[in-house]
């Protein structure tokens, strides 16, 4: 357990200084040490801050399926709301054509 509580320490530090690689990496440690649901929110939110948006709605899949205790309705709407919004990014980075070379 303390091993994990650094991984996720580390990992918040990491997120809030925008290293969002690292950040990932030490929330991955605590979640295969732990296996705590709330972990995949912080998962989905980095891999979002990484551009990888399939890795993001895919943890906030799973961590709405696993639904802590601690998770409200109110936030797990925000949640479902979340993997809308984030669909419709990556429909829409698809759909955009490619930057054009000068």
């Amino acid at each position: 357990l303390a091993a994990a509580t650094r991984h996720f320490d580390d990992a918040t530090q990491f997120y809030r200084a925008g290293k969002y690689d690292e950040a990932r990496i030490e929330f991955e440690a605590s979640f295969a040490l732990t296996h705590d649901a709330e972990l995949l929110h912080n998962l989905s939110l980095t891999a979002e801050k990484q551009g990888k948006l399939s890795d993001a709605i895919d943890f906030e899949e799973r961590f709405l399926a696993a639904k802590p205790q601690s998770v409200t309705q109110r936030d797990a709407d925000e949640g479902r709301g979340r993997i809308v919004r984030l669909r419709e990014q990556l429909t829409n980075a698809a759909a955009a054509p490619p930057p054009s070379i000068v």
